[in-house]
């Protein structure tokens, strides 16, 4: 489960580094931001997983809500909430090459992804205070 939290904490890191970056016109016309995302998930994932190898817990539950929350306040506060509905889909879309999907089923797919891997970290962090003793 530390390698699935891994993968989960650095989705939100990786959004935002890409959101930032295309706010930068000169490297949004020059840069695939949607491989910046990609990218980056992959490449914070493997750090995170290096680092965390022989650790039993890597996140604890607390520290992924307030990664989440952080990030997407940060979005929020760049961008506004109209932007927000539009720019992580772009994202995505743009990085998949995929220009008939779609914002609202990319979007959909995304508040899933989030929504699920917190649930999962959720009932993981009660099954080891409960469950485990």
């Amino acid at each position: 489960m530390k390698y699935f939290s891994a993968v989960y904490n650095c989705f939100p890191w990786a959004m935002t580094i890409a959101i930032t970056c295309f706010r930068s016109m000169w490297l949004q016309m020059r840069v695939n931001t949607g491989y910046i995302f990609l990218g980056g998930w992959v490449l914070l994932t493997a750090i995170l997983c290096f680092v965390f190898w022989k650790k039993k817990k890597a996140f604890r539950l607390i520290y992924t809500v307030v990664n989440l929350l952080i990030c997407t306040l940060y979005a929020y506060f760049l961008y506004g909430w109209k932007r927000m509905q539009v720019v992580p889909a772009a994202i995505i879309r743009e990085g998949l090459h995929q220009s008939t999907l779609k914002f609202a089923v990319i979007n959909q797919f995304i508040l899933i992804l989030l929504v699920v891997g917190m649930v999962l970290i959720i009932m993981k962090a009660y099954y080891d205070k409960h469950m485990k003793g």
